[in-house]
């Protein structure tokens, strides 16, 4: 069974601490096109980390805490808003975190990522933290399971485009809105970068064909991704000490 942190007494934690792998999950909350709640990210990344920590809980000694539902989002203030923190502030709370964990004694964490601009802060956090940490995008943890679920040339995760859509629709079901019809841009692998601070603008806050996504597809994705995150975190579990 899976130890939800809110749920234990401190000398429960004394007892389970050392020995499980603290789950940490990090969302954001940020626009997401006409058609999304602002609360998308943060919604998946839980809903994906209570169901691997179950799993996992089968076969590691797993705590769950709860999932922190703001990051670095400054990117969608323009074209819609967002509650975010300075990626140097959410760095800060990551680092925080994760040494609090270590004081309470836990020797063990894994993250899960459930918003694209937190990568960069929950790697560099994580290599400050004094204990042992490893994690990453839930999309990126399940990237084999997904590729061959994933219709050709939909972007994974996208934002609050048909992949994104889909798990939304899975997790609340719920009826979206007439969305503008323009033409996609099917090459999404570019040669070079660009930075363009009106691109989230003029592409409506979405990326792809958020009207392709549908509650069955996403509930192919949402059950390939709990069993990918649980292997992983079960794998961490197996190939790490606890003491």
């Amino acid at each position: 069974m899976t130890h939800r942190l809110v749920d234990l007494t401190r000398a429960e934690i004394v007892d389970v601490a050392p020995t499980a792998v603290l789950i940490l999950p990090f969302g954001a909350v940020e626009q997401h096109g006409p058609h999304l709640p602002f609360g998308t990210d943060f919604e998946i990344v839980d809903e994906v980390a209570r169901g691997a920590a179950e799993r996992a809980a089968t076969e590691a000694p797993i705590v769950l805490a709860p999932a922190l539902p703001y990051g670095s989002s400054h990117h969608h203030f323009d074209v819609g808003g967002a509650l975010s923190l300075s990626g140097e502030t959410f760095a800060a709370c990551v680092r925080d975190l994760l040494r609090s964990a270590a004081a309470s004694g836990f020797r063990r964490a894994f993250i899960i990522n459930g918003h694209g601009g937190n990568d960069h802060f929950l790697r560099g956090a994580a290599a400050a933290a004094g204990l042992v940490v490893a994690g990453g995008s839930y999309w990126a943890l399940a990237g084999r399971a997904l590729a061959g679920l994933v219709p050709p040339l939909t972007p994974v995760p996208g934002h609050a485009g048909r992949f994104e859509t889909s798990l939304a629709l899975a997790i609340a079901p719920h009826d979206l809105p007439p969305l503008s019809k323009r033409a996609w841009d099917t090459n999404f692998e570019k040669p070079y970068w660009i930075e363009d601070p009106n691109s989230w603008r003029r592409i409506d806050g979405y990326t792809d064909r958020p009207a392709d996504g549908n509650r069955e597809e996403g509930a192919r994705y949402l059950e390939a991704i709990t069993l990918a995150v649980a292997a992983a975190i079960v794998d961490f579990e197996r190939g790490t000490e606890a003491g």
